[in-house]
């Protein structure tokens, strides 16, 4: 999205390349954690669950994701809204309308998570959701650290009103293709390089 800009030196930098420097600088104060329950959890996981895992934890990833750029967006249409007045009423419609198409698919996505929650088998379920809460944790940390501005000439927001064609179906293919439980062969048996990450 071509609206947001990251304020002073950073602003060259898109947002995606200051939460990467800032994780690898150690700066992401969940990241040890996450990888200290994820062992605990492998240690307690057959490999079917560990799979499921894997499955379930991408899946809250792409769930995460399509929030945080709805949120985005809707801040920039509303701080467009206010500086450009004239396109506010079209910049609303847009994004009701972009909202009305993805967040039934993000519910489902969210019921589709909870019920593969409760059917993988897990030894512990609350541990499952404490080591996702902290991988959420771990992604607001990250957002948090990320300066945006939102540039509101005419310009960078009429950009804004045409991404939202091309946002929406790309969030919509993703939140339809999540795959909640790993595929199995003829067999019955998970491919062997679904397992890997």
């Amino acid at each position: 999205m071509h609206v947001m800009a990251a304020e002073g030196e950073k602003a060259e930098k898109p947002a995606a390349a200051q939460a990467q420097e800032a994780d690898k600088s150690g700066g992401n104060p969940y990241r040890t954690q996450i990888g200290t329950m994820a062992g605990e959890l492998a240690k307690s996981f057959n490999k079917e669950q560990a799979l499921a895992l894997a499955q379930i934890r991408n899946g809250f990833g792409m769930i995460r994701a399509v929030h945080l750029v709805e949120g985005d967006v809707s801040k920039a249409i509303a701080e467009c809204g206010k500086a450009n007045p004239d396109m506010k009423g079209d910049m609303d419609a847009r994004f009701e309308k972009w909202s009305a198409n993805i967040n039934p698919l993000l519910k489902k996505s969210q019921s589709d998570m909870d019920v593969t929650l409760q059917t993988a088998g897990f030894p512990d379920n609350e541990k499952v959701k404490a080591y996702l809460d902290l991988i959420d944790k771990a992604a607001q940390y990250a957002d948090s650290q990320i300066v945006k501005n939102v540039v509101t000439t005419p310009e960078a927001c009429g950009g804004l009103l045409k991404s939202m064609d091309d946002t929406e179906p790309t969030m919509i293919n993703l939140l339809q293709n999540i795959v909640w439980a790993p595929e199995k062969s003829e067999s019955g048996e998970a491919p062997a390089d679904a397992a890997k990450e």
